[in-house]
């Protein structure tokens, strides 16, 4: 499934660390089988309970999220500063997905970027990784933010948890959309363009989210629209 040729390159993005991977799968192996398992389980993708995920997805089981700590171990650690001697990864998740909603229909807590940490144990680390399936680069990449005040925000996530459409547009004067550049509570650091076959490996704990300047390209079609693979792993140091 894996292009034994991909190489791993370090972005600083703001004050981020990304680890870049281009042509990170073998076109027909991977690439093309992903899209194609996509397509043929499109009917069993379904929004998501437990997260705020602005589209439908699909895990993968356990045989296929395990099979990416390899590119974790031999690709990212190293650009993200971390020797895979020693760590070690605990739990794996990884999911297809794919965002078709309108920046009309976003939650609240949609409209603002986020962070990935999975609950995890103290001492732990939580690495994110999101592989970009789709060929239009114009469907948008990933953004990278810091909090203005890091002392309130978690406070200010929790509060907008409860808020509907209108009372976030009240308080924060903006307009439905996806959160693409900076505003009263967090700087854009920066972001990475999508690329077809390019993964993408960051902390999980800091804060981004898709760069979607283009919603009126999003579609509810894996073979057209917004697909990713979004792999999560809690690792220990």
């Amino acid at each position: 499934m894996f292009n034994p040729q991909a190489l791993a390159r370090l972005l600083q993005v703001g004050t981020r660390r990304v680890a870049v991977v281009d042509d990170a799968l073998h076109p027909e192996l991977g690439l093309q089988a992903l899209r194609a398992l996509s397509a043929k389980h499109w009917g069993a993708f379904e929004q998501s309970p437990h997260n705020a995920f602005p589209g439908p997805e699909l895990a993968l089981p356990p045989s296929g999220a395990h099979a990416f700590a390899h590119s974790l171990l031999t690709h990212a650690a190293p650009c993200l500063g971390l020797d895979s001697a020693t760590f070690s990864i605990t739990s794996i998740h990884a999911r297809l997905s794919l965002v078709d909603l309108m920046p009309t229909l976003l939650r609240p807590i949609q409209r603002v970027c986020h962070r990935d940490r999975l609950q995890a144990p103290p001492g732990s680390h939580v690495l994110a990784g999101v592989l970009y399936l789709f060929d239009d680069p114009k469907l948008g990449g990933t953004n990278f933010f810091d909090p203005v005040d890091a002392n309130c925000i978690d406070a200010w996530i929790a509060s907008v948890a409860n808020m509907d459409n209108a009372q976030f547009t009240a308080e924060t004067g903006l307009s439905p959309a996806y959160m693409a550049e900076s505003n009263a509570q967090f700087n854009l650091q920066g972001s990475v363009d999508a690329r077809q076959n390019r993964l993408i490996w960051y902390d999980g704990s800091q804060f981004h989210g898709s760069h979607i300047t283009q919603p009126n390209r999003l579609q509810s079609n894996p073979h057209t629209g917004r697909l990713t693979l979004n792999v999560f792993a809690v690792c220990s140091i």
